[in-house]
């Protein structure tokens, strides 16, 4: 199917325009409700990490979704532009939190990286774009060494 023959996808040029059907649904927090929402990761960026490394799209599979719904902080408001790579849409918010385990490149499961954070950026479409691991905080290992500098609020502890 074309994108004029696609309604969710018509925007008078050929340019594809992404819709839910092009991503992996998960659910999310929401820090104001307490409930939960559902995330967007791009069946590209999915692709595009399996070109990398199996253990990245480990990650993907199951870091991301249980950052995600057990976030231990919750961040909202970037003040990097280099955690607006990725997105096409303003960062919204980054989900924080050491998760139960972690993948080496090859994919084999390991303990979670001692001192390390993973942290999971989704922009205000709720479309998850970008996640890593990054050093943790000396006296919290759930957070960003650097979020008071990265963030403008933390929603959720």
């Amino acid at each position: 199917m074309s994108n004029k023959d696609d309604p969710d996808k018509q925007t008078g040029t050929d340019e594809h325009i992404e819709t839910r059907r092009d991503g992996l649904a998960t659910a999310a927090i929401d820090p104001v409700t307490g409930k939960e929402f559902e995330v967007i990761i791009s069946y590209s960026r999915i692709q595009h990490l399996g070109k990398r490394s199996q253990g990245q799209t480990l990650d993907c599979a199951t870091i991301v979704p249980e950052i995600l719904r057990y976030p231990k902080a919750i961040f909202q408001g970037l003040k990097r532009d280099a955690d607006e790579v990725g997105s096409k849409v303003k960062g919204w918010r980054c989900y924080c939190g050491v998760p139960s385990r972690a993948f080496r490149k090859d994919g084999t499961e390991v303990s979670p990286w001692p001192g390390q954070t993973f942290m999971v950026f989704v922009n205000i479409e709720k479309v998850a774009y970008l996640w890593y691991w990054y050093p943790s905080d000396k006296d919290d290992p759930n957070i960003p060494w650097d979020h008071v500098l990265r963030f403008d609020k933390k929603v959720a502890w």
